[in-house]
């Protein structure tokens, strides 16, 4: 039979070690309060603590290793394992992270601005609201990440693999996409779809669109040659709004492609939108000629004219040519297909 006094001293001891464990966290971090966050709800941390190189190196032993609100920037932390590590809010900004393990780490709303991140694992890592911006990720590994509400921008994204990763609202404003790791099915990049206004240059433009080319996603390739197009005109329109664009001025040019290009049909993006607007005017047109059918008034109203010397047949079948012109007022369920009566 199981002593219950055992048990219940057992349950104490181990509860004492969590309790004092976590007490002694807290005093190595300096008191800092651990932050937390709901899905897709943004918290953050009153202020990043910086701890001696001491204080990091113990802590790096322990596992799971907890970082949250630390700032460990221009840290150097290359190979570094931190496999599953909680660095929710950290201050990573310069840090030299280059081969580090991240796998599964928590980085939301970690500022990683202007990182070494070059060949790091990431591979499911949570990244939801990080500070990527200017990073280079030459080469990571990112396959199943999340990066939603991430900032990407500027960052060096050449050779990553992203396969399986969430990018949904992700901010990818000049970054650079090329040589990327894709899954055949290219689900990675709806998430990028409507990140048009997100893109810096029109060369990023043609990146993306190569990109959804690859994957076979055609709708988000429409959005994005779009994009470029309408970028190619307001550089004819307005060449020094945008860098480099000062001896493109083609105002004629500009406004062409706006009114029959662009919002006829969004330069192909929305190839049904020309078709719709011809089916509403042709029922708009359908409507004003049944009204005017339907309630004709002295002096208004549709009428049928027809010419002198056309061939008309007469009662005995005769064919001659009418010596005069007719004019016939037409009204809605008749007179549209009366008889000519014989000319005379």
């Amino acid at each position: 039979m199981i002593n219950r006094k055992a048990i219940a001293a057992l349950t104490a001891i181990i509860g004492i070690f969590f309790i004092s464990r976590e007490a002694y966290l807290a005093v190595l971090m300096d008191s800092v309060p651990y932050s937390l966050y709901l899905e897709d709800r943004l918290y953050t941390c009153s202020q990043s603590h910086r701890i001696s190189d001491q204080k990091l190196d113990l802590l790096l032993t322990l596992k799971p290793i907890r970082l949250e609100c630390v700032d460990l920037s221009w840290q150097p932390l290359v190979g570094q394992n931190l496999n599953k590590a909680s660095l929710f809010a950290a201050n990573l900004s310069h840090a030299d992270l280059r081969g580090a393990d991240l796998e599964g780490a928590d980085l939301s709303q970690a500022v990683l601005h202007d990182a070494k991140l070059a060949g790091a694992h990431l591979r499911k890592a949570s990244i939801r609201w990080a500070d990527l911006s200017r990073s280079n990720l030459l080469g990571a590994d990112l396959a199943k990440a999340d990066l939603r509400w991430a900032n990407l921008a500027y960052a060096n994204l050449y050779d990553v693999d992203l396969r399986g990763a969430i990018l949904m609202n992700a901010d990818i404003q000049g970054a650079v996409l090329q040589n990327l790791k894709l899954p055949s099915d290219g689900k990675v990049l709806a998430g990028l779809s409507g990140a048009e206004s997100a893109v810096g240059s029109e060369y990023q433009l043609l990146q993306l669109r190569e990109l959804f080319v690859s994957a076979n996603l055609r709708d988000e390739e429409r959005q994005f040659t779009a994009a470029y197009e309408r970028a190619r005109t307001r550089r004819m329109l307005f060449p020094s709004s945008v860098e480099g664009g000062g001896s493109d001025y083609k105002p004629i040019d500009g406004l062409f492609r706006t009114v029959f290009l662009d919002w006829p049909v969004a330069y192909g993006g929305h190839p049904g939108r020309a078709l719709r607007g011809l089916l509403a005017m042709i029922g708009l047109m359908t409507a004003v000629n049944a009204g005017a059918l339907a309630f004709p008034t002295i002096g208004a109203g549709i009428s049928r004219i027809r010419p002198e010397d056309r061939l008309v047949i007469d009662a005995d079948g005769k064919q001659h040519l009418a010596k005069a012109a007719t004019v016939e007022p037409l009204q809605l369920g008749g007179g549209l297909i009366s008889p000519e009566p014989e000319a005379s």
